[in-house]
């Protein structure tokens, strides 16, 4: 069967590397991603991320674990 990348419309092997030019959509590839598209993309995802902030699990006075944003251990 053959594959195609969803992206740039080329057809790839089976490890995602292109083997041809951009062709019309092939209804009856499968689809997937190119590398390069694929790199792309992962790029721009990378980008976009923001460091989140995590709730760290506070340790109380009887040794319940519970969760706080406050990033601190009760004492």
């Amino acid at each position: 069967m053959q594959r195609q990348c969803a992206w740039c419309l080329r057809l790839i092997d089976d490890f995602g590397k292109r083997i041809s030019a951009p062709v019309d959509k092939t209804y009856d590839a499968t689809h997937g991603m190119c590398t390069v598209c694929g790199d792309i993309w992962l790029e721009e995802v990378l980008q976009d991320t923001e460091k989140q902030r995590v709730p760290l699990p506070n340790t109380t006075r009887t040794g319940v674990m519970r969760f706080s944003s406050s990033f601190r251990r009760s004492t």
